[in-house]
């Protein structure tokens, strides 16, 4: 007896389950690489923030030896030993203050050469920078207001420590003004990073030219509220430039990924415009049953 027609559809347009792609395996059959995890694409701020995050650990670290060596030299070995003091020259505190602001020079040297349209705004910060690191290193502005200015004004030599920072205050003004300009094109940490660094760079120069009053109400060198003043001066100091060299270097590393970014976007080219292609209609094939 004839039956009526069953209409069976053709799927073999459609890719079969047996035939499933691998995620993987591109539309020609080639291995697709997977892509890198976040923080290694380029232009990411993963790297970037953890240098500062690095920055902000060895900050704590150091301020806190420093603080403590010093208290511990004038309390408990009256001061005998010059290497422990924080604020004497030549000791290993003061060659971390300048290796600190050295760095940050040198991070900005390395976001100059990703822009040359900023280089010379960077470079001349690079320069400022540079100058304050051999400034700390032979403790030129403490020499320049005790040797020179005091004794050419016929004033007290406690008095440098208030005369210096009037001298140098263009050129620290000129320094903030770059390194905030910088700051704001970097990532959110490492701007909050050269910020609370100036703030404690500000705060050290504050308090040393307002020690001055204390000298001049009769506390001398080797008085404890000297001790304390001088730990609270030198760690600022120190931690400050730990904070700037940090979140300059953090600035650094996003500008040249960033400029890697562009650079592979201009060799890759604009991407080209592919087209759909067109959805097929089933075939059905008629299967007579008879």
């Amino acid at each position: 007896m004839d039956c009526l027609p069953a209409p069976v559809v053709d799927t073999g347009c459609m890719d079969s389950p047996r035939r499933a792609r691998d995620p993987q395996q591109g539309r020609n059959g080639h291995v697709r690489l997977a892509d890198p995890p976040p923080e290694r694409r380029i232009g990411s701020t993963a790297i970037p923030d953890r240098v500062v995050v690095a920055g902000l650990a060895v900050a704590v670290v150091a301020v806190l030896v420093q603080t403590a060596a010093h208290l511990g030299n004038a309390a408990f070995l009256d001061n005998r030993f010059t290497l422990l003091s924080a604020d004497a020259e030549g000791t290993p505190f003061s060659w971390a203050s300048t290796v600190a602001c050295f760095a940050a020079a040198f991070a900005v040297l390395l976001a100059a050469a990703a822009f040359p349209a900023l280089a010379p705004r960077l470079l001349l910060l690079a320069a400022i920078l540079a100058f304050f690191s051999l400034d700390d290193a032979v403790g030129l502005h403490e020499r320049l207001g005790a040797e020179l200015l005091s004794p050419l004004l016929g004033l007290p030599a406690y008095t440098s420590r208030l005369l210096w920072p009037a001298v140098y205050v263009p050129l620290l003004l000129l320094a903030v003004a770059l390194l905030w300009r910088l700051a704001r094109e970097g990532p959110t940490r490492a701007r909050h990073s050269v910020r609370l660094g100036v703030a404690l760079l500000a705060g050290a120069v504050a308090a040393e030219a307002a020690s001055t009053l204390l000298f001049r109400l009769g506390v001398t060198h080797g008085d404890r509220i000297d001790f304390f003043e001088v730990a609270l001066e030198e760690g600022a100091e120190l931690a400050g430039w730990i904070f700037v060299a940090a979140g300059l270097t953090s600035c650094a590393l996003h500008t040249l990924g960033l400029s890697a970014a562009e650079l592979a976007h201009r060799e890759r080219g604009p991407a080209p415009a592919t087209v759909a292609p067109a959805p097929q209609p089933a075939v059905e094939r008629v299967r007579v049953l008879t």
